[in-house]
């Protein structure tokens, strides 16, 4: 017979289907594992002339067919999977029986339920290894165009796209090979960019595919006037590898919207050495259009101006040290120190020439008596002073008592 017989009738358990596009091909009667448990085998291959595509028929032995679910992921385990990425370098071996024939691993993705039951004779996707089988998990998603104004180098198909280090999509075509108005993307007049096909998957977004898709759709516009932009980063300094990763740039320079394509675009900024390149240049720009040379006499013409007054200053202190005017000033300072030491003691002493003549002390005593006698005479020498007015001769000569007046006749 050319192929081994079917697994009898007898044997409980149940058959699926499972379709390969880029895996390699396995031989009838490999095993089919579940955590590297033995849970089924191949029991048939064949390879479709109309869809180029591998088809297996795989039979579960009962009671493992109950771990066959609906969101159940198929992958090739052979024995030494290598993989060198923009997260670096994974190497990852199975059991010495994958080792030498290899075989199919079986199980769901992490962090997720086991889900419901398949039914028999479900077909399934048979991807080339589990990182693979994880990614085209995510089958809700539109496809974008970036257009970068730098190289691509190390930008590769199934390299990331990030936003703010959270994964959202993947690279599809490094460049794009997709036509427009007749001409391949990268061939297009007028433009000197190079584009990128990547993919924006919903259901990394969000574990509800379609509301993400609605979420994202209903936004878009907007954060890309807000400055959504994408750029590249470099994901591995060993490999040379890049990834895409999207955030805002509000200085952004806005770009139009009514650009036509046959995907829509997400704008991009230069990164990298580019971006470096950049920078220098507006800053060349900047330094050229300073007024360096006004700047430059006037700072010339300051310098001079403050040898001037240095040498002034020179001036004025040889001149002082040579007069000794030094000496004259000390001389100053040490007569006014005397004066004010004269000044002081001439206070004190008429501080205590007034506490003498404070009301109740004898001074005062002797000071009111003598007002006193002054005021006596002085009430004395009034009649006698009005007489040498009257009389001036008085002195020598009584007192002549005038005449009584006479009345008037009629």
């Amino acid at each position: 017979m050319d192929e081994p017989a079917l697994i009898g009738s007898e044997v409980q358990g149940k058959r699926y289907q499972l379709v390969a596009s880029d895996a390699e091909v396995l031989d009838v009667g490999s095993s089919i594992f579940f955590r590297n448990y033995k849970v089924g085998q191949i029991e048939s291959a064949h390879f479709s002339v109309e869809s180029l595509k591998m088809e297996y028929g795989i039979f579960i032995y009962s009671p493992y067919d109950t771990l066959i679910t609906d969101n159940a992921i198929f992958w090739i385990s052979s024995g030494i999977d290598f993989k060198l990425s923009t997260e670096g370098v994974e190497v990852s071996t199975g059991s010495l029986a994958k080792m030498i024939k290899g075989g199919i691993s079986v199980d769901y993705p992490p962090t997720m339920p086991s889900g419901t039951a398949a039914l028999e004779n479900k077909t399934y996707a048979l991807h080339k290894n589990f990182a693979m089988a994880l990614e085209q998990r995510f089958d809700h998603f539109d496809y974008y165009l970036i257009e970068f104004e730098q190289s691509i180098r190390g930008l590769r198909a199934g390299a990331p796209i990030e936003y703010r280090g959270m994964r959202i999509g993947t690279i599809e075509q490094v460049p794009a090979t997709g036509v427009s108005d007749d001409r391949p993307l990268y061939f297009q007049q007028n433009n000197t960019s190079v584009p990128v096909l990547v993919k924006i998957e919903y259901g990394r977004i969000y574990e509800d595919a379609q509301l993400a898709q609605t979420y994202w759709s209903e936004n878009i516009d907007k954060w890309i006037s807000s400055g959504l932009r994408a750029s590249l980063k470099s994901g591995n300094l060993l490999t040379g590898a890049v990834y895409i990763e999207l955030d805002f740039y509000p200085s952004a320079e806005v770009v139009s919207s009514n650009k036509t394509t046959i995907y829509p675009v997400l704008p991009s900024v230069p990164s990298g050495i580019t971006a470096l390149s950049e920078q220098v240049t507006s800053l060349l720009n900047k330094l050229n259009g300073l007024p360096l040379e006004t700047t430059v006499k006037e700072l010339e013409g300051a310098l001079q101006q403050h040898r001037l007054l240095a040498m002034e200053m020179n001036q004025l202190v040889e001149s002082i040290n040579n007069n000794n005017i030094t000496d004259k000033v000390g001389g100053n300072l040490t007569s006014l120190k005397d004066t004010l030491s004269q000044l002081t003691s001439s206070l004190k002493q008429f501080e205590q020439t007034m506490t003498q003549y404070q009301k109740g002390s004898g001074v005062m005593d002797q000071l009111s008596n003598t007002l006193e006698e002054l005021e006596s005479l002085s009430n004395r020498l009034k009649p006698i002073s009005k007489g040498l007015n009257e009389q001036p001769n008085m002195l020598i000569f009584n007192k002549e008592s005038g005449t009584d007046p006479l009345p008037r006749k009629k």
